[in-house]
């Protein structure tokens, strides 16, 4: 059984994100040539970045997948021991002396995904914090250290970003809230500095994207972001 390569997810992801960059480009090149040119390019910058976003999740979910399937031990390791700690809730210790777990050394990728989720949905995580959590929990060391070595710049970013993906999915107040609460936090150097604003709250999501900072919009610094972080990722 051919097992999925990690670093093949990541240079897909790569591929997949330059698309998107090489697509916006264009995309603005033929709308600037347009009347109420300002908001349909608002409005694109939007859709891009919410597509862009939902790869990113994907490409997670994909690349977790991969790493489990590639060395399985430390993910069923994790397994065994969540399963005893739940037999000596529900019911006694001495239950789970007696209780064996022999799982298959080198589970399918498709038993994989419907374990770490019955309804094989994408492996999603509230932020960075909690997908390096999941990381150490259950990825072999070799793996787990890419997730662990993203800069603390780089981790801000991808959480900002999730935030403006939510926004622009609900456009309720408290997404607005949460996205303006993460652009104000965001750290004052490299990339993020440019996707910070520390005066008036972001009302227009495709209008903050849009806006070029260094020569280049947001969107693009966000997508190059998140190019780069799937580079972080291979061996």
């Amino acid at each position: 059984m051919r097992k999925i390569n990690p670093s093949d997810i990541c240079d897909d992801f790569e591929n997949e994100i330059e698309s998107f960059i090489e697509f916006y480009e264009d995309g603005i090149k033929s709308l600037r040539s347009l009347s109420n040119s300002k908001s349909r390019i608002s409005i694109f910058s939007e859709l891009v970045f919410h597509r862009s976003y939902v790869a990113l999740e994907s490409f997670i979910s994909a690349w977790f997948l991969g790493c489990i399937n590639r060395d399985a031990s430390r993910y069923l390791s994790f397994r065994e021991q969540a399963i005893l700690q739940s037999i000596k809730e529900k019911f006694d210790p001495w239950d789970a002396t007696h209780i064996s777990y022999s799982p298959p050394s080198h589970p399918s990728s498709s038993d994989i995904s419907s374990l770490l989720d019955k309804e094989e949905r994408n492996l999603t995580f509230k932020n960075f914090c909690m997908m390096s959590q999941r990381a150490n929990d259950w990825l072999s060391e070799s793996w787990s250290s890419k997730v662990n070595q993203i800069t603390t710049e780089r981790r801000a970013i991808l959480d900002t970003a999730k935030t403006v993906r939510n926004c622009i999915a609900h456009q309720s107040r408290d997404s607005f809230r949460e996205m303006n609460e993460s652009i104000l936090q965001l750290p004052t150097t490299g990339n993020a500095s440019f996707l910070k604003r520390e005066i008036n709250s972001v009302k227009d999501v495709g209008a903050y994207l849009k806006v070029n900072q260094q020569g280049q919009s947001r969107i693009n610094i966000f997508l190059k972001e998140f190019k780069e972080f799937g580079s972080d990722l291979k061996q």
